[in-house]
C-alpha cells in the first residue's frame, strides 16, 4: 500500500504562512503614513508665532465637519481675535482648495501626497493659491526624514516634509520671490503638528518667518 507523506502538505502550509507574513510586513514597511481618515467633531488647535519677535500672532481651532463633493470640510475660527469663522475645504490629500482670483478658478493644491511611502520620496505642486487668492505658490517637496518633535500638545513621531519654491503675486500688482515651508506630519494626529514658513523678496531679502504648532488635539 502506498504511504502518504505529511511533509509536502506541511511544507505547503508553512510556505503560505511565510508568504502571508512577508506580504503583511512588506505592506507595513512600504507605507509610512496612509491617507488619513477623519471623524466628525475631531478638533485641532494651533498657534501661529512670528519668529522675528517670538510672539503668538493667533490661536485658532479647526474642527472636521464632513466630506462634501469628495472634499474634506473643516470649520475654523480664531480663538484670539474677532475674525469671522470660516469654512475650509481640502482635497482628500489634505491640500487646501482656494480661489485664485486672477483666473477665477478653484484650485486644490499643496504640500501633501498620500500615502507617504519612503524617506527621499519627491513630488511637486503648482499654483497653490494664497489665502486671499491674490497670488500662488509653486514648490518641489521631499519627505526628508522621520523625526520626533515636541509641541505644546505633546511629543510625536513625525515625517518631515520640506518644500522649496517660489511665490507669485497676480493681483494688485505683480511681484515674485522665493519661499520655503517645512511640515512635521504626525500620522497619529492625522495632521501636521508643526510648520515653519519663510519667504524672501524678489531682491533676496528674508521677508517673513512664522511657525505654526499644535497646542491641543481631540480625536475620536
Amino acid at each position: 500500500m502506498e504511504r502518504t507523506s505529511l511533509a509536502s502538505p506541511i511544507r505547503a502550509i508553512l510556505a503560505c504562512a511565510a508568504l502571508g507574513l512577508y506580504l503583511h510586513v512588506g505592506w507595513a514597511e512600504d507605507v509610512l503614513a496612509p491617507r488619513p481618515e477623519f471623524v466628525k467633531g475631531e478638533r485641532w488647535v494651533y498657534q501661529r508665532i512670528d519668529m522675528w519677535t517670538d510672539k503668538v500672532e493667533n490661536k485658532y481651532e479647526q474642527v472636521f465637519a464632513e466630506v462634501l463633493d469628495n472634499k474634506l470640510v473643516f470649520r475654523s475660527k480664531s480663538l484670539t481675535s474677532d475674525e469671522a469663522p470660516q469654512t475650509l475645504y481640502f482635497s482628500q490629500d489634505l491640500n487646501p482648495c482656494r480661489i485664485l482670483q486672477s483666473e477665477n478658478v478653484e484650485i486644490c493644491s499643496g504640500p501633501f501626497k498620500f500615502p507617504l511611502r519612503s524617506v527621499g520620496e519627491r513630488w511637486s505642486f503648482k499654483k497653490l493659491p494664497w489665502r486671499n487668492g491674490k497670488g500662488y505658490y509653486d514648490a518641489d517637496c521631499e519627505l526628508k526624514t522621520q523625526e520626533k518633535v515636541s509641541t505644546p500638545a505633546g511629543e510625536y513621531d513625525t515625517l518631515r516634509i520640506e518644500c522649496k519654491g517660489f511665490w507669485q503675486q497676480t493681483m494688485d500688482g505683480s511681484n515674485s520671490g522665493r519661499y520655503e515651508e517645512t511640515f512635521w506630519y504626525a500620522p497619529t494626529v492625522k495632521r501636521f503638528v508643526r510648520s515653519d514658513f519663510n519667504t524672501w523678496t524678489s531682491g533676496g531679502r528674508m521677508d517673513s518667518r512664522t511657525r505654526t504648532e499644535l497646542i491641543e488635539v481631540q480625536l475620536k
